[in-house]
């Protein structure tokens, strides 16, 4: 509530035009002491803007009121919603939290970015897909596979919720929960044409779009329901949540060669010993 409340502050001082100091852009960090130095001058959005482009910061503060605001209004429906923050996991930047009450099984936040389909997985697999899929590509591990071995890439997807599209559509800033306190977790969830969402003007709000097209290989014809996209999302797994950090295993220990120093799985740590 504290961050909440100081990222509300500095929201304000911005529609007031009273903050006027210099920024810089979000950036990556090659070491680990210009990283330090970089997640230390985040403010509570988690965003660090020391001498960015004023228009930058203009554009990227527009946004960050509009969801808040939007955020606001969607809790005053459901009684609940979610909004990125400055992470409560040291070094770890931002985060996204969830505001209000979410019972067990509720949809916290979706995973925005292009949906690869099974098929492009297949063996043999060209030589450009297996560079694109090196985990040398993915250095903020933002590749994710669904259970039926559909592909998820967020690595293009913005930091910031756009206008017009889904203010939920942050999962990808979701972080590893530290040892075993992961509430939620990531889960395939699919769109059917039956729902009929660009009838209803929802369409926009999927968050997914195919990078490439579906074939006869990738066993559509067998689906019971036409799916207009497959996509995935982030689940209350535990009893209800309130006002917290929104933490999930990231299940690296499963496909991802090198694991990261910071990474622990479920009670137990990089070398498979039950940590105390």
């Amino acid at each position: 509530l504290s961050t909440k409340r100081a990222a509300l502050e500095i929201l304000l001082r911005f529609i007031d035009n009273e903050e006027n100091s210099s920024f810089t852009t979000e950036t990556s960090s090659n070491s680990e002491k210009e990283k330090d130095d970089w997640c230390n001058k985040l403010d509570p959005l988690g965003y660090n803007g020391e001498g960015a482009d004023q228009e930058v910061y203009k554009a990227i503060r527009g946004h960050q009121a509009y969801n808040l605001a939007r955020s606001f209004l969607i809790k005053q429906q459901l009684g609940y919603s979610v909004i990125a923050l400055k992470s409560s996991i040291p070094k770890a930047g931002r985060g996204i939290f969830l505001d209000g009450r979410a019972p067990a099984g509720a949809i916290l936040a979706f995973f925005p970015g292009q949906v690869w389909p099974r098929e492009y997985f297949m063996a043999p697999m060209p030589n450009e897909l297996k560079e694109y899929f090196d985990y040398s590509n993915n250095p903020n591990l933002q590749l994710h596979f669904r259970g039926d071995d559909f592909c998820l890439d967020c690595r293009m997807s913005p930091y910031t919720v756009l206008r017009d599209s889904n203010p939920w559509a942050i999962a990808h800033i979701a972080n590893h929960a530290p040892f075993d306190e992961a509430k939620a977790r990531s889960v395939g969830i699919n769109f059917f044409v039956k729902m009929q969402l660009s009838a209803n003007n929802l369409h926009n709000y999927i968050p997914n779009e195919y990078a490439k097209p579906q074939t006869l290989m990738g066993g559509a014809l067998l689906n019971r329901d036409k799916i207009d996209m497959h996509s995935m999302c982030l689940m209350n797994r535990r009893k209800e949540m309130v006002d917290e950090e929104i933490l999930y295993d990231y299940h690296l220990a499963y496909f991802v060669p090198h694991l990261p120093e910071w990474y622990r799985y479920g009670q137990y740590n990089l070398n498979g010993i039950q940590d105390n």
